[in-house]
């Protein structure tokens, strides 16, 4: 009796593991979700609700595609008796494509309309 218990025991907590993988799709997943609520809003509502302003602009043949630099993360990992110390930074990028919608040039013209990004956003 105790064997199939522990073997149900052991298959329960094997269950709720996650490889790095997994985890990594998750989280790319949630901030794909999260970034394209933008999608179908100005550059100004983008601007005011996330508090982060266009880097770089260039111009593509459907409109515009505006280049958001977002804060640097940087990651330490103090040194021990057998491995110095590393760090690293990481910085988010995202890259918004928008159209133009009535031909002012301001803001609130430019619809979003995908979103890409990389990076810690």
């Amino acid at each position: 009796m105790r064997k199939p218990l522990a073997a149900a025991v052991a298959f329960l907590l094997l269950a709720g593991c996650q490889t790095g993988a997994e985890y990594q799709a998750k989280v790319e997943s949630e901030r794909a979700a999260r970034l394209q609520t933008h999608v179908g809003r100005s550059m100004a509502d983008f601007s005011r609700d996330t508090g982060m302003v266009p880097s770089s602009m260039y111009d593509v043949s459907t409109g515009r595609v505006f280049v958001v630099d977002g804060p640097a993360v940087t990651l330490a990992l103090a040194p021990n008796g057998f491995t110095p110390g590393v760090a690293r930074t990481f910085a988010c990028r995202i890259q918004l494509e928008t159209v133009s919608m009535n031909r002012t040039g301001d803001a609130h013209d430019w619809r979003i309309t995908g979103v890409n990004s990389t990076g810690p956003c």
